[in-house]
């Protein structure tokens, strides 16, 4: 027994020095973490070499001292010594504002690569301690900010192995590069694609592109686009490319968007002007030069007889030692021609092919400059291409044109008639052609040249010279008997490029009116090309900031419709490019949806924009997304209804059922009626449970959605205590909110209605402060709430002088609610006759406004929130506080053309009859207000006022009134009159403790009781 007590003992001993040892160590581990301000971080920059040299990432500071190499004075990472410069590390400016803490921008990418370099510093270097500031608070907590920052990262890292999985199931196209013989893409099965990367644009805010291989079958697939350069009868399907080179930190292993590639060769061939090409010198090129590689492939076949040509490939990616010039039987490598060229000797290398291929000067110049432009030589490109004459290509196709014209007008006569054409003649007209053909892609390869040497204007004057060339030569229009394919070709994209040279020059006017031109000019385009077109001229029409003249009337069709602004004639553009896609004569482009539902929501034309969703071809969207988007698009056209329904089959059970955007709109749109405040509840909870990981950020929105429900849910509470608590949880939801969004206007307004309601009218006016101080005083509704809470904490002359003090600041057309405002603050002044002057101001802006939108808009139909009827009631309950009752009766006419059947005059009707009652009008008064209530169950005065009037027939009716007027504290439990006429029955009923406590807060109330109700500014 002693010896198992003194095992015990010992045991015990042995476990408490543990755990103090392990205190111990933890208070040491802590103690060691020190905080640091950003002025003393300052100060280990590695300047004084007897202080260590400290750098700091997302608040973490480390000891960098072992590499003082590297971090001292001098050394590479000088710059992020002694601060905190955790965007640096992924944006690369290490100079003045980029030189900072602050991740706001970037993509999840690459905050996630922020917290790849932390992990590395932990791993490499002591970690010391932690920077006060951004991210951690004086006692050494995480903020928010870092919080979030790793939230972010953590998606980036989900989002990314998402992708990988998703491409993965599509194998990547092979690649190799060698300095010596350059590089190639290949698919050893199935053929090179360029592919959207899926959740690209989630990860670095960009959209790019992979090279994937595809089977024949899967071809025909939307989405994919022939591999530039790619040869579709090469027995290994293979793509050779100057070079497929590290850049960065990839390896040549790892890299396989092609799309990279070529914006690296484009940049590498027009800055660093080599072929011998290494990181180093890659990364010196300046980031503005990554301007992809020009999608045109100029496939020149000069004819000169039906046996011999010349070919080429102006943006052809093979390697430059196995082209060759060829014609009339007779070839020449091209490394004869580059060695002259290399040399500055465009004469001899012009001279060499003309003696050697039988070409005239255009038609050389043309293939050397194509060859220039290849090498990335694009200045030496240009000064050959300079020596084209233009003129030569016009008189070359115009005879070939003629001739062409008038065989199609003869091709009905006979035979004879038609043989009896010159056949050396008409070979010959073949020959100019083809070659004029020739120097026209020149003169457009001349402008490309320009375009990247950032000459815009001269590049747009060339690409002009050819259309207007080609204007000359076919004055009625371009058809497809007239010209040939690569002819066709160069004028479709000079056509489609010269807007855009336009718009690089800064001539916005002159590219504006050159899309028009362009797309009424009969240029033969193919229907890709025009919908491109048209996209481009839209998208610029939506985001230039230029508001272009309407187009000229001289040029439309009788009856045709004229847009008036920028966003008509993009919208009208878009929809007809739908159309398009909706007869299948274009493909499905995703953009043009997008910017059509940015330019139909700026209109607020969501009807149209769910028709458009509605003919979609099934497949280009997933099916609840589909619907989210018409549920949308109704909830925008006011048919909330329709919206909820469509949400419910969106979240149902099979479907998506958390889907959050679903969840967070189904419960916006039950916040908004209190009968289905319940449902919304559950989905805005719904929503707070699933807004983990990357959907973190959105809790914020849960919540408030959440209090919102919650706030109006208690409006149709049954009970006292059931409506208490429904409202404590709503300001402990919105509470919560703010906490994770503290400067959201949205959430601080909502929170200051909520305790207005609840009379907690300092701490209501604290927020409508703070609302005003963050929107800057340009929101009306601010100024109306706090002129509400001082009118309920009875400094009246104060809510007028904030009333007139945002009247100075709004427009003369949302005025009305601030002068509806300021005449029932004068009414409670007691200046009823400055009150009725202010009506009648009022009345006249309403009415200017109701004239200004034409006689089609009905009252209902008005945007503004007051309605010519609510002045005329508001005029009518004015006068009956006065006992002017031939003037209420003149109102409540005026009002009743205006709305004939509506609770508000049947309960202005009914207090007319309440005045008369000694000429026995009290039944016709009680039915008036019994009647306002049947027509809107929810209009408390009514109610209000059937308490009151029912006493007056006994006490057999005392039960009945005591009912109504609980079921209008129901709805508004604020109301003091109803509270006041409650006290009365229970006193007439001998309850005289229930009395008492009514007639209190009767009492209560009037001291706190706002002009209007509070929930009229929402």
């Amino acid at each position: 027994m002693a010896s198992s007590a003194q095992k015990f003992i010992t045991s015990s001993f042995f476990g408490l020095t543990l755990i103090v040892a392990f205190m111990a160590f933890l208070l040491k581990f802590k103690s060691s973490q020190k905080l640091f301000s950003a002025e003393e971080l300052s100060l280990h920059n590695g300047t004084d070499e007897s202080l260590p040299i400290l750098l700091g990432i997302l608040g973490s500071v480390f000891d960098v001292t072992k590499g003082k190499s590297h971090y001292g004075v001098g050394g590479g990472y000088h710059h992020f010594a002694g601060r905190d410069a955790s965007r640096a590390f992924v944006s690369g400016n290490f100079t003045g504002d980029g030189l900072t803490d602050s991740l706001r921008g970037l993509s999840s990418t690459e905050v996630h690569s922020v917290v790849g370099w932390r992990d590395f510093y932990f791993k490499s270097y002591k970690f010391v301690g932690k920077l006060v500031g951004r991210y951690y608070d004086s006692q050494g907590n995480p903020t928010k900010y870092l919080k979030g920052a790793e939230a972010k990262a953590a998606r980036g890292a989900q989002l990314m192995e998402k992708q990988k999985e998703m491409e993965a199931k599509q194998p990547s196209c092979s690649s190799r590069w060698s300095q010596d013989d350059g590089g190639e893409v290949w698919c050893d099965n199935g053929f090179p694609r360029l592919v959207q990367r899926p959740f690209e644009i989630a990860l670095t805010g960009k959209m790019s592109r992979r090279c994937a291989c595809y089977s024949e079958d899967q071809l025909g697939q939307p989405g994919l686009e022939v591999v530039y350069g790619f040869l579709q009868g090469s027995a290994q399907g293979r793509l050779n490319l100057p070079f497929i080179m590290a850049f960065g930190d990839h390896s040549i292993s790892t890299i396989y968007d092609l799309g990279f590639l070529i914006e690296a060769w484009c940049t590498f061939f027009q800055d660093c002007r080599s072929f011998n090409p290494t990181p180093t010198k890659i990364r010196q090129c300046p980031m503005q030069c990554f301007d992809p590689i020009p999608t045109i492939q100029f496939s020149i076949s000069v004819s000169l007889n039906q046996s011999h040509s010349i070919q080429t490939m102006a943006d052809d990616d093979s390697p430059p030692q196995g082209r060759q010039f060829s014609a009339n039987g007779t070839s020449i490598p091209t490394a004869d021609v580059e060695a002259k060229l290399d040399k500055g000797n465009i004469q001899e290398a012009e001279s060499s092919l003309r003696e050697r291929l039988s070409l005239n000067s255009e038609e050389a110049r043309t293939l050397l400059g194509r060859l220039e432009y290849q090498r990335g030589n694009v200045e030496s490109a240009l000064r050959v291409l300079d020596g084209i004459d233009l003129q030569s290509a016009i008189q070359g196709l115009q005879p070939s044109v003629m001739t062409n014209s008038y065989s199609n007008s003869n091709s009905n006569s006979s035979s004879l008639s038609s043989s009896s054409y010159d056949n050396a003649g008409a070979n010959r007209d073949s020959q100019n052609q083809k070659a004029a053909k020739l120097v026209l892609e020149g003169v457009y390869l001349k402008a490309k040249s320009l375009q990247k040497l950032g000459k815009f204007t001269e590049a747009a004057k060339d690409c002009t010279s050819v259309l207007d060339a080609v204007g000359k030569i076919f004055p009625q229009g371009i058809s497809d008997a007239q010209v040939e394919s690569p002819l066709q070709e160069t004028v479709s994209k000079a056509v489609e490029l010269l807007p855009e040279l336009l718009k690089l020059a800064g001539n916005y006017q002159e590219a504006m009116a050159t899309y028009r031109r362009v797309l009424l000019n009969p240029w033969n385009l193919d229907n890709e090309c025009f919908a491109r077109i048209q996209k481009a001229f839209a998208v610029f029409l939506l985001h230039s900031g230029l508001e272009a003249d309407p187009p000229s009337l001289g040029a439309q069709a009788e009856g045709a419709y004229v847009p008036k602004n920028n966003l008509e004639e993009a919208i009208l553009l878009l929809l007809v490019i739908m159309q398009k896609i909706h007869q299948g004569v274009v493909q499905w482009d995703p953009s043009v949806m997008d910017h059509l539902m940015y330019a139909l929501s700026l209109c607020s034309q969501t009807p149209v924009l769910s028709k458009q969703l509605e003919e979609l071809k099934p497949g280009l969207f997933h099916r609840t997304e589909r619907w989210n988007f018409l549920a949308l698009c109704c909830s925008g056209a006011g048919q909330n209804k329709a919206a909820l329904n469509i949400l419910r089959k969106s979240l149902h059970i099979n479907e998506k059922p958390n889907d959050l955007t679903a969840l967070l709109l189904a419960a916006k749109i039950c916040s908004e009626d209190p009968h289905l405040a319940a449902e919304g509840v559950g989905y805005a909870q719904r929503a707070v449970d699933n807004a983990k990981g990357v959907d973190e950020h959105l809790k914020g929105a849960c919540l408030r959605m959440l209090g919102l429900c919650l706030g109006k849910q208690a409006k149709v509470s049954s009970s006292d205590f059931e409506r208490s608590q429904l409202q404590n949880g709503s300001l402990k939801s919105l509470d919560s909110a703010l906490s994770l969004e503290q400067d959201n206007p949205d959430i601080i307004f909502e929170l200051g209605v909520h305790y207005a309601e609840q009379r907690n009218l300092n701490t209501a006016l604290h927020f409508a402060k703070k609302y005003i101080d963050i929107t800057g005083g340009s929101e009306l509704k601010g100024w109306r709430l706090l002129a509400l809470i001082l009118s309920a904490q009875q400094r009246f002359a104060e809510a007028e002088t904030v009333t007139d003090a945002a009247l100075d600041e709004t427009g003369k057309w949302e005025q009305g609610p601030l002068l509806r405002l300021k005449a029932k603050l004068k009414v409670s002044q007691l200046r009823p006759m400055e009150a009725i002057d202010t009506y009648r101001h009022l009345l006249a802006l309403v009415q200017a406004q109701r004239k200004a939108l034409g006689p089609m808009k009905t009252d209902s139909q008005v945007d503004d929130k007051v309605k010519e009827f609510e002045v005329w009631y508001g005029l009518a309950t004015l006068y009956s506080s006065l006992s002017h009752w031939k003037d209420v009766e003149v109102c409540v006419q005026k009002a009743r053309e205006m709305k004939q059947y509506s609770a508000e005059l049947l309960h202005t009707e009914g207090k007319i009859c309440c005045m008369h009652e000694e000429r026995g009008e009290f039944q016709e008064a009680l039915s008036s207000h019994i009647n306002a209530g049947l027509l809107d169950p929810l209009f408390v005065p009514s109610k209000v006022r059937i308490g009151a009037l029912l006493p007056k027939m006994g006490s057999i009716a005392l039960p009945v009134a005591r009912t109504v007027l609980s079921d209008a504290l129901r709805i508004e439990p604020t109301n003091r009159k109803a509270w006041y006429h409650l006290g009365m029955v229970h006193k007439a009923d001998g309850r005289l403790a229930e009395a008492v406590d009514c007639l209190q807060a009767a009492s209560m109330l009037e001291d706190s009781d706002p002009v209007e109700n509070f929930r009229s500014i929402l």
